[in-house]
């Protein structure tokens, strides 16, 4: 097993200078603690605590102005913060209670006042539905319909009221659906039917949700979370009841296996997928050499190497991933300067900044790629969690100029045609999770891509030139 030893600070002025706090909401010591970042109709929405009430209230940036509570969306008296919020068909729908209905599902279309799409637990009890995902123009979720069902799979198609997919756990129990992903046309997801414990589910948008996998035979829970493709294959960290929580992985067609048993045994290494970039998947472990750090896998037979941040057995405590083109941003930290904001290219493991001077920690998290800057939440040491701004390198250095490219049409439905005054050698598509999409090596100034099978959602091409390194951005209708 490969190990590589990264421990490499920073210091060019250039790029220290582009992480600044973007307001103190809250002033002083005290945090706003901005937190739940969604970027909708060109804004982002977060909730951060509002000094005048010492309440979390709904607040809207739209990178030119300093963050505003969001009238409209602050205009229904939500009795707690909005949850799990996801933009589906044009529309931000989320989690909230207005004090009268429980937790529900509702909407906001960006002009009017939010409003509940359907009271589906009625009353003052919740449905708490939760964990959207969109999957063949539906969106579904976790929810609660009423006493004779349990937490299980909903789905709404934007116009009719919700309805149950399956009562997978059948009764008043619930089966607890949850950690969804699209993958080869399919809807997966972990749920517990009460016989085969918490394991791997297929649903293909017709037949009944079944079981894809029982990892941990019997009633045991075999556990399957935070899943992530690379590769053409499911990854994902699951216990089969041998080896702890591991690293496994999943084509569709042979039955799960396990990529390697980094904390040998019993014991856990607690492997979680993280980011993918430059044909590499990338995840956390802890493992008694090591402590909790970063690791890359290439998807072949080689093993994953440990890139060892805090060096030795102490554990860096790698996590809040977003990437952008070929870097990764996330949180880590060090004896020397604390929980920070670091980058990875796939060679370098750099601090972006110690934005805490010193040991202390400043705990950047909740990083959110929103109009070619990464926000997030961080703390100086005077001016508590607040809202920050990172502008990465590559997009500031060597930058295409607006006026030397033409993108339309956006919103896009079929083609997208993209035209640029210098020849464009590679075209990169990426999700919103940092997946890359479509990867199109070209040497053309008029480059036309059929986009149609992408789902409905905000997407980031990003150009490359012997000029730089550009980055749009388009929505998929």
């Amino acid at each position: 097993m490969k190990r590589i030893f990264v421990l490499l600070l920073l210091t060019s002025n250039s790029l220290l200078s582009q992480t600044t706090v973007i307001a103190d909401i809250y002033p002083g010591v005290n945090d706003s603690n901005p937190e739940r970042f969604i970027e909708f109709n060109g804004k982002l929405f977060f909730e951060a605590i509002d000094l005048n009430c010492g309440c979390e209230k709904i607040w809207e940036y739209d990178d030119i102005n300093p963050p505003f509570l969001s009238i409209q969306m602050n205009s229904t008296l939500f009795s707690s913060a909005i949850r799990f919020a996801v933009v589906f068909k044009n529309k931000l729908y989320f989690n909230a209670n207005d004090g009268t209905h429980g937790y529900e599902l509702w909407s906001y279309d960006g002009v009017n006042t939010p409003q509940m799409v359907h009271d589906i637990n009625p009353g003052s009890l919740s449905s708490d539905a939760k964990y959207f995902t969109e999957f063949n123009s539906t969106l579904y979720f976790q929810g609660k319909g009423n006493s004779n069902t349990g937490n299980e799979l909903w789905s709404y198609d934007g116009r009719n009221n919700p309805t149950l997919v399956a009562d997978i756990n059948s009764g008043s129990e619930s089966s607890n659906p949850i950690h969804f992903i699209v993958f080869s046309d399919n809807l997966f997801f972990q749920a517990d039917n009460g016989v085969n414990g918490k394991e791997l589910y297929v649903y293909d948008g017709n037949n009944p949700p079944r079981l894809a996998a029982d990892i941990n035979t019997g009633v045991s829970h075999g556990n399957p979370n935070n899943p992530m493709i690379f590769n053409n294959q499911l990854y994902f960290m699951a216990n089969n009841g041998v080896h702890g929580n591991e690293l496994w992985s999943y084509d569709y067609i042979n039955p799960p296996t396990m990529v390697l048993d980094l904390q040998a045994g019993v014991e856990s290494s607690s492997a979680l997928p993280r980011a993918i970039i430059n044909n590499e998947f990338y995840f956390s472990a802890s493992t008694n050499e090591y402590g909790s750090e970063l690791w890359k896998y290439n998807g072949l037979n080689s093993p994953p190497t440990v890139i060892d941040i805090n060096e030795g057995p102490l554990p860096s405590n790698p996590r809040s991933f977003t990437s952008l083109g070929n870097t990764f941003y996330f949180s880590a930290y060090t004896e020397e300067n604390g929980a920070e904001m670091w980058s990875y290219d796939g060679t370098n493991a750099l601090m972006v900044k110690d934005i805490n001077v010193g040991s202390n920690s400043s705990n950047a998290y909740e990083f959110t790629f929103f109009n070619d800057k990464i926000i997030f939440r961080g703390d100086n040491g005077t001016s508590g969690k607040e809202l920050w701004q990172f502008i990465p390198s590559t997009l500031s250095v060597n930058e295409l100029k607006n006026n030397n490219y033409t993108l339309f049409p956006n919103p896009v439905s079929g083609f997208i045609n993209l035209k640029s005054s210098y020849i464009i050698s590679n075209v990169e598509i990426y999700n919103t999770l940092g997946e890359i999409i479509k990867n199109l090596h070209i040497e053309s100034d008029n480059i036309k891509m059929n986009v149609k099978s992408l789902n409905p959602g905000i997407y980031i091409i990003i150009l490359k030139s012997d000029k730089g390194i550009e980055s749009l951005k388009f929505i998929k209708e």
